[in-house]
């Protein structure tokens, strides 16, 4: 069976595709690579956000002697410092490797007594964005 319409593409049809493919659809092309981009630094900050709001509870789990002598605005560059310095075992991560860590340990004016009768401060610890009340528990310091 013999087909009687033997035409091929014409020039003008390949040129129109073309110019439909370079005028239409390349620019949405490079739409979609932004977005998946900023969908991933999107992601990389927020979990650095949600990193930096559990750093006051890193500090909870830390001794009451051990946050009473380091007081004070401290700013460490990573979280290995961080866990150095507070004399703590964290785990690293490369998340957590580059990431400023600014926090603020005052004393309150209120504290408990024990029953030896010294006062056992509770301390305010602040960071960028969130701020967290640490009080002793009062079993640990009645020996």
């Amino acid at each position: 069976m013999k087909y009687k319409n033997k035409r091929g593409s014409l020039l003008i049809e390949n040129l129109l595709a073309l110019l439909y493919i370079t005028a239409v659809l390349l620019p949405f092309s490079h739409l979609y690579i932004k977005v998946f981009k900023t969908n991933i630094l999107l992601e990389k900050k927020e979990r650095e956000s949600v990193f930096l709001e559990n750093i006051p509870e890193y500090l909870e789990n830390t001794g009451y002697q051990n946050l009473e002598t380091k007081t004070g605005k401290k700013s460490f560059t990573s979280f290995k410092d961080f866990c150095n310095f507070f004399h703590l075992s964290c785990f690293e991560t490369k998340e957590k490797e580059n990431t400023l860590i600014n926090i603020d340990i005052q004393k309150t004016e209120y504290y408990y007594l024990n029953k030896n009768l010294q006062k056992l401060f509770i301390f305010k610890i602040t960071t960028d964005t969130k701020e967290l009340y640490y009080i002793p528990y009062l079993e640990d310091y009645e020996k």
